[in-house]
């Protein structure tokens, strides 16, 4: 079985960062993004 693990706050708000660097460098946004708003 696989063990899951969930982030931290910290990796969780570092995710976030990269997140808002993509959207910013790209015109798409990041695909996460798109993805979780579907």
């Amino acid at each position: 079985p696989l063990r899951i693990v969930a982030a931290t706050a910290d990796e969780l708000e570092s995710h976030e960062a990269c997140l808002n660097e993509i959207d910013e460098a790209s015109d798409g946004g990041s695909l996460w993004r798109r993805l979780d708003k579907a």
